[in-house]
């Protein structure tokens, strides 16, 4: 799967990135989390059967 994201977008959380001294698929990954948490979804763990790190 692609995710196209403005320039700045791109940017900015490549930079985020860099900052934490992580990778951007974290970020996302984390991002989809509050995301699905927000909407009353099972997070990425409970999908997949794995612990959260």
């Amino acid at each position: 799967m692609s995710v196209y994201l403005e320039p700045p977008v791109y940017d900015q959380l490549r930079d985020l990135a860099h900052a934490e001294r992580t990778k951007m698929h974290g970020l996302m990954l984390e991002a989809l989390d509050l995301l699905f948490k927000q909407r009353g979804s099972r997070s990425i763990a409970q999908l997949t059967d794995t612990p959260p790190r």
